[in-house]
């Protein structure tokens, strides 16, 4: 098991909340642009001709994508599903897959549909392949926010049109 010091524990835990609250703060403020704005088309298609969105998958796969990433920093070379699943849930989950269960029920992301859930949590996955992609995991937990971060949040914008319907 791997035991996280209380100073990382709280800064891997203060950067998912406000990731997460950045997250549902743009995907619920979707009334402040037009629907076509800033509309990337490929996701937006990608979602529209996918038959059945999995919401849950792309949620376990966001995390998985996170873990990665994080196993690269130097604080916490040695997370693993279990160890992150607790951070990241506030060690009401072990798994990926109840975590994303109580967070898709959840009174924020319940207002979506599936397939805006889905588009969510698609953009998180890109944020962290994006940020491992650009060798930015390497280093402390604590420095994972980065600009990518900004276009992650457009990227859930976009899912917001997805919700309303185009």
């Amino acid at each position: 098991m791997l035991a996280v010091s209380k100073k990382y524990s709280f800064f891997i835990r203060s950067f998912l909340i406000l990731f997460g609250s950045f997250s549902l703060v743009a995907c619920l403020n979707q009334g402040e642009q037009s629907l076509n704005k800033g509309t990337d088309p490929g996701l937006i298609l990608q979602s529209l001709l996918q038959n059945l969105p999995d919401p849950l998958k792309a949620c376990v796969n966001a995390n998985e994508e996170e873990e990665a990433c994080v196993k690269l920093t130097d604080d916490l070379s040695g997370i693993n599903e279990s160890s992150l699943a607790k951070i990241i849930s506030g060690n009401q989950s072990t798994r990926y897959s109840q975590y994303c269960t109580s967070l898709l029920s959840s009174e924020s992301f319940s207002k979506l549909n599936v397939k805006a859930q889905e588009c969510v949590m698609t953009c998180n996955e890109a944020y962290w392949s994006a940020l491992r992609s650009a060798g930015r995991c390497e280093g402390q937990s604590s420095d994972l926010i980065s600009a990518e971060g900004a276009d992650t949040l457009s990227c859930i914008r976009n899912c917001s049109n997805i919700s309303s319907g185009l």
